[in-house]
Formats: structure tokens, sequence, C-alpha cells
């Protein structure tokens, strides 16, 4: 169904019922009443009807104004969400509110806006009596901001979430979570999975001038064995220059199990500390392959592995890192080609496949070396071939099928009639058998992810595209799966390439 007011918006939010999309015209919509998405249903979705978040806009009652709407939207008794293409923000205590005590689950926020929140941004609740989170959820391609700077209390959160369990937070941007200097609560950090949560992925996200960035735990809790467990912090870019409630950027705090794999953390001696690991229940932790400038500390008994990290990085190693680009130059031989081997992280801050030289770099970022203007090309066509097929066996051109939030990459030339020093083939591009909604990216092996997708789909769609697909010097291409949970099917054929 599609709304274009206020009073439509309300009303269509009040009778959803599960299999239905709400879409939503461009426009600024003032919110009279919270959007309660209840009632036991699920597979529903609230978007914006262009795809452009900036086009529609949430409001609530004010960020220090208590007024009717103090939380624009709540998922409560419902599963499979997804909220997207829209901005929610100027609201007294969150722009959305999660209830795990009412059973929600299965929450996919994607290409938001999330401005001036009096709180939480995204907050995660539950009855810590008989605690039962919010399972599933993801945070993608979002950004998570105050305009000018947070709650005079000083209480809040970019996400939130209390014993939620497999959150993935991947490819937003948190700028600005800090709050006053007088606040009488501070050091919140823009991510902090807590409360028995566990199985969080945090990857490929940009913090800039955030007090803490990433904390996997806040110390052990009453009633729950871990503050957190397990999970993966990798290739995040974090970086600040705000002194006031600086804190360190990574805190894995009562969190046995977690990974913290090839971060870049400049915090320019705003605090001594990058990274922190502490408390005993903290045990059995990875730090490998980061890049900061400043220390790796263990506290209050907390024990950890470390490998490969450097922590002396200075603004020459970066392309920008006034403007929080930390992509290595190609000067940063402290970085570049200095890296151990992991398992857990295949891809860089870019959807890169590691490593592109003779060892992986340290850090968010893999240095890709320019390869300059190619000269002109000329197209050949080939009869129509099979290069790709996940529904067969296993194999390098095979199975198994892609995962949700996957990328794989796929040697094009010496198959199909494809020359050695193939550009580009011509290809169609399907997906059929996926578990979700999502999209594919194709590209060049060593090329930074697009922005823009090759493919989108529905659950239980089969649909194609014609597409132009780079390949790097190898021949070779990747594919990026990028939806919610389950597995998708892909069938790439090719009938031509460049050269």
């Amino acid at each position: 169904m599609t709304v274009s007011t206020v009073a439509g918006l309300e009303s269509a939010v009040g009778v959803l019922a599960s299999n239905t999309t709400i879409l939503i015209q461009p426009g600024v919509y003032d919110l009279t009443q919270t959007l309660r998405i209840r009632g036991g249903i699920s597979h529903v979705a609230v978007r914006g009807a262009t795809g452009n978040r900036d086009d529609v806009v949430l409001h609530g009652s004010g960020m220090n104004i208590s007024g009717a709407v103090d939380i624009c939207v709540t998922g409560e008794d419902a599963t499979d969400i997804t909220i997207a293409d829209l901005s929610i923000g100027d609201v007294f205590y969150h722009p959305v509110q999660l209830k795990g005590e009412l059973g929600c689950d299965r929450v996919l926020f994607h290409n938001l806006r999330l401005f001036d929140a009096g709180e939480q941004f995204v907050k995660g609740t539950v009855d810590f009596a008989n605690p039962n989170g919010v399972d599933g959820g993801v945070v993608e391609y979002c950004v998570l901001e105050y305009t000018v700077i947070g709650p005079d209390s000083g209480y809040t959160n970019g996400v939130d979430i209390h014993d939620g369990a497999n959150w993935v937070i991947r490819y937003n941007l948190f700028r600005n979570i800090r709050v006053p200097a007088t606040a009488p609560q501070s050091l919140g950090p823009a991510v902090l999975m807590w409360s028995g949560s566990s199985g969080t992925i945090c990857e490929s996200n940009t913090f800039i001038d955030c007090e803490r960035s990433i904390a996997f735990g806040l110390g052990p809790q009453t009633g729950f064995a871990h503050s957190h467990q397990g999970g993966i912090i990798r290739n995040n870019f974090i970086y600040r220059t705000e002194t006031t409630h600086a804190d360190a950027g990574i805190s894995v705090w009562d969190s046995p199990g977690t990974e913290v794999l090839h971060n870049t953390v400049i915090q320019n001696g705003t605090y001594p500390n990058a990274i922190e690991y502490r408390f005993p229940g903290t045990t059995g932790v990875t730090i490998v392959n980061n890049l900061t400038d400043g220390a790796i500390v263990a506290r209050d008994g907390a024990s950890a592995t470390l490998q490969s990290n450097v922590t002396s990085a200075t603004p020459a190693l970066f392309i920008d890192a006034s403007a929080a680009d930390l992509h290595l130059r190609p000067t940063a031989v402290a970085a570049i080609d200095q890296g151990v081997a992991v398992t857990d992280c295949p891809l860089d801050w870019d959807g890169q496949v590691r490593p592109i030289g003779s060892q992986r770099d340290i850090g968010a970022d893999e240095y890709s070396p320019p390869s300059g203007p190619p000269g002109p090309l000329a197209f050949y066509t080939v009869p129509p071939c099979r290069l790709v097929d996940t529904r067969g066996p296993a194999g390098s051109w095979g199975g198994p099928s892609l995962a949700a939030g996957s990328a794989r990459g796929f040697l094009a030339a010496g198959r199909c009639s494809l020359p050695a020093g193939v550009r580009a083939v011509s290809v169609n591009a399907t997906v059929t058998q996926s578990g979700a909604a999502g999209d594919l990216r194709l590209f060049a092996g060593d090329a930074v992810m697009p922005v823009a997708s090759t493919l989108n789909y529905r659950p239980a769609q089969t649909r194609a595209n014609n597409a132009v697909v780079a390949l790097d010097a190898l021949g070779s291409f990747v594919v990026k799966c990028d939806q919610a949970a389950g597995t998708v099917d892909v069938v790439v054929d090719v009938n031509g390439y460049f050269r």
C-alpha cells in the first residue's frame, strides 16, 4: 500500500498485515502517534517510495521536548520487519525501539538516516526477569548522527541492544555520537551490544567523532554469564579529534571469544588506548592486524592473543585522515603486506578480497595499486556459455549457494572461450531461490565494491539482468550478496568480452 499523508501512514501501520509493504511518498511527516508494528504479524516492510532516504522524513516531538511522539517506531510482537529508505529523528527517546520482551525478532534497517535522538537511536529492550532479546537484527548502509551534539542528559548510544543474538552491523556511518561537556552521563558507545548479547558482527563501518565507537559488553552483569560472547569486530574505520569525553575506540569488556580483526583506529591523542579488553571473563579473544595510533591494553584480568598489530600509525599513512578517509597511501609501508593470515576476515572495508599483495595489509583497508586508464577495448562475442551456477555441485564455479552478506570470487579467464588478457565480460546474471530480499553486486576482484547494485530481488524471486562486469588482472570478479538472512543461488551466463 502507498501513503502520502501523516494520517494515511499512521492508519496503514495500524492495520498492517503480514506480507505487506507500506511505501511512503516523498515528504516530511510530523507524526502524531508512535508507529507500532505489532499484532503477531511477520514479513512486513515500511519503506520510502523512491529509495532515497532523504526524500521521506519522519519527525517525533523533538529531541529535547517530551510530547505525543517520544518514540517514532516500535517493533513489538512482530518478526521479519524491514524499515528502509527513509529518515527518522528529532525525537525525545528513540527513532526506533524493538521490544524483545514482546517477541520482536529479525529486523532489517537498510539505507536509513537516524538523527537527533534524545536517547538511543536503535534500542533493543528486554525483560530482565526473563531475558529474551531481539535476535537476528541487521543495520546496514545507514547514517546515525547528531546534527550538532547529543542530549544534555548524556544518555545515548547509536545501536544499543540487550540480550540480542547474531546481529550484523555493517557499512554504516556513525557520526558525532557525543554529548555536551557538562552532561552528567557520558561515554555511551555508538555500538553497544550487552546484557547477554552474543555473536555480533560489526564490520566495515565508519565512526567519526564518537566518544566510544564499539563496545562488546560493558562488564559483568548480574543474571548473565557474560555481558557479550563471541562475535567479530572487523574492517572498521574509527576517527576522532574531539577531546571531550574521549575513550577507547574498541572495547571488549566481559566478552569471551571475540575476534578484533583488521580495524583502523585513529584518535589523534584524544585517549591513550585504541583498543581495550577488560575483566576476567574476557578470555579467548583474538586481536590481529589492527592499525592504530594508540595502545592495545588489557585491563582488570582480561586475556587475549595479539598478533601483527601496528600501534604507531600517523596521518601520513592515509589518503585523507582529516576527512576520515583511512585508505592507505602507496607509501604506507608499515602496513602494506605486513599482516598475517586470518580466516574470519576475507574482505577489506571496501569489499575487496584479501590479500591483494604478497600478504595481507594491516588495518581495515587493503591497498590496491591504481591500474591507470585502460586503452580502447574491442568487444568480441562468444557463444552463450554458463560461467557460474551455484545450484550445481560444490566447486570453483558451482555450489554452494551464496550466504547472506558473503562475497565470493570467480575466475572467468580461461572458461567459456574467454582468452587471457580479457578486461571485462558481458553477462546475464540471474538470482533464484533467494531466502530474503536483497541485491547482488558484481565487480572486479581488485576493485572497490560499487554503491550501485547489479541486480535487486525479492524473497523466492527468480530475476535476471544484463551487465558488463570488469575483471581484475587475473581475469576474476566478485559477487557480493546483500540480504538479511538465508542464501541465494546465482547463475552467470557470458555472451561476450572486452579486450
